[in-house]
């Protein structure tokens, strides 16, 4: 199991992104369709991947939303990343956190 970047517990929703996720190994990437832009998702608490498939999780602790590596998804969330949740230095791109996937 690869740990995610995470981001504090936010609802807040004003932007939506739409493109694949891809793996290098060491981060999990978000290119935005028509090559507009590659993001560092930062994921709800408790989001799982396995290397092919996130999955995001429920409030009530079971399994929600998931989209595979390569298949084109939409984000939905904020890239107003506050101070301290930010991405591994190490993986390049725009910060965004996640609320929501949708295929």
């Amino acid at each position: 199991m690869f740990e995610l970047p995470t981001h504090r517990s936010t609802t807040e929703i004003n932007s939506e992104i739409v493109g694949t996720l891809s793996f290098d190994g060491k981060c999990l990437f978000f290119e935005r369709r028509n090559n507009s832009g590659t993001y560092v998702p930062l994921w709800p608490g408790g989001t799982r991947f396995d290397g092919k498939t996130v999955t995001l999780p429920m409030a009530d602790g079971g399994n929600g939303a998931s989209a595979a590596v390569g298949r084109q998804i939409k984000l939905r969330g904020t890239n107003e990343v506050p101070i301290g949740d930010e991405p591994d230095p190490n993986c390049r791109g725009l910060s965004f956190s996640v609320v929501q996937l949708a295929q």
